[in-house]
């Protein structure tokens, strides 16, 4: 089946399936033209099979969904898990390998613990 793929506006993890030609204003239903806001075309003419992988969705599902209700709602969530135990551990065991001895490996450690702790805090700080 041919479909368009429209992203949102509102957020780019967001994509709307449609039968190809078909206005995705027309088949969506009011209650989310306002979540997802101005639709702006992502790619067109995309052929997808029920064998084909998809992220986050079968092809089945959207294949289903478009034959049934002439639309498809498709969101991305993205998580990332930044371990500061995992982190610490790495950075004392690379530096122990590379013959830092054991003082080497916790200073290894503690840079590795403050990269991964930073990065976290960062994380959090851009979601709000």
């Amino acid at each position: 089946m041919d479909f368009d793929i429209y992203q949102s506006s509102k957020s780019h993890k967001i994509f709307v399936f449609v039968k190809s030609g078909v206005n995705p204003l027309s088949v969506l239903p009011h209650k989310y033209k306002a979540q997802v806001g101005e639709l702006s075309i992502f790619k067109k003419n995309k052929t997808i099979n029920e064998e084909d992988p998809l992220i986050g969705a079968t092809p089945k599902d959207l294949i289903d969904n478009v034959t049934a209700k002439g639309y498809h709602i498709q969101g991305i969530n993205i998580i990332t898990n930044i371990s500061e135990v995992g982190a610490a551990l790495g950075g004392g065991l690379l530096l122990a390998s590379l013959g830092a001895g054991p003082i080497g490996a916790i200073i290894g450690g503690t840079i590795g613990y403050l990269l991964a702790h930073n990065a976290k805090e960062e994380e959090n700080d851009s979601e709000h």
